[in-house]
């Protein structure tokens, strides 16, 4: 195990290289998270770069896409990365900070189906067509919400932000996005 110490929490195998693996960890260890192996388990790397101290609880890749896109699913959220990128992104698309438990992916609708502790099922979107290496930009951007918590009109600053078009949804507790 490249963490003996830790519990092994899932393994995913990839489809078309079976000696292309990932493995999670439980355990509050900063930095050992997800470990890759592409020589079936002779070596493994650490790929959890940014990611949070939280368990890591399981780890889908999607298969046949390009980049090699996976989701990761930590006590608090949905972590996406593929090979164009150097960090993990959070992807939270009206998600409630939840223990993320396991995940499938319906290939036919391109959607990612996440089993969550208490929660229920959520669906989103997969990624894999839209991100790429350089549209993790926004992990250095910066938004600031006036008044935080809000309880009625509000105004949003940004910083940081390359050029494009943004579009920015106020999600609550719950989940919800609000109009």
């Amino acid at each position: 195990s490249p963490a003996d110490s830790l519990y092994v929490t899932f393994l995913e195998v990839d489809d078309d290289d079976p000696d292309r693996a990932w493995a999670t960890f439980a355990g509050f260890t900063e930095g050992v998270k997800v470990f890759e192996t592409r020589n079936a388990g002779r070596t493994w790397e650490n790929i959890s770069l940014n990611l949070p101290n939280l368990p890591a609880n399981c780890i889908i890749q999607h298969d046949g896409a390009e980049h090699n896109p996976l989701y990761l699913g930590l006590d608090r959220g949905i972590w996406y990365k593929n090979d164009t990128m150097v960090q993990w992104m959070l992807y939270a698309e009206g998600l409630p900070n939840v223990i993320i438990q396991d995940f499938d992916i319906q290939y036919a609708d391109g959607l990612l189906y996440t089993a969550t502790f208490g929660r229920g099922i959520w669906v989103n979107n997969l990624l894999d067509n839209t991100v790429s290496g350089t549209s993790a930009v926004l992990l250095d951007a910066e938004v600031s919400v006036n008044p935080n918590p809000v309880k009625g009109p509000a105004s949003f600053r940004a910083s940081g932000l390359q050029g494009g078009s943004y579009r920015v949804e106020v999600i609550n507790t719950t989940g919800q996005i609000m109009h």
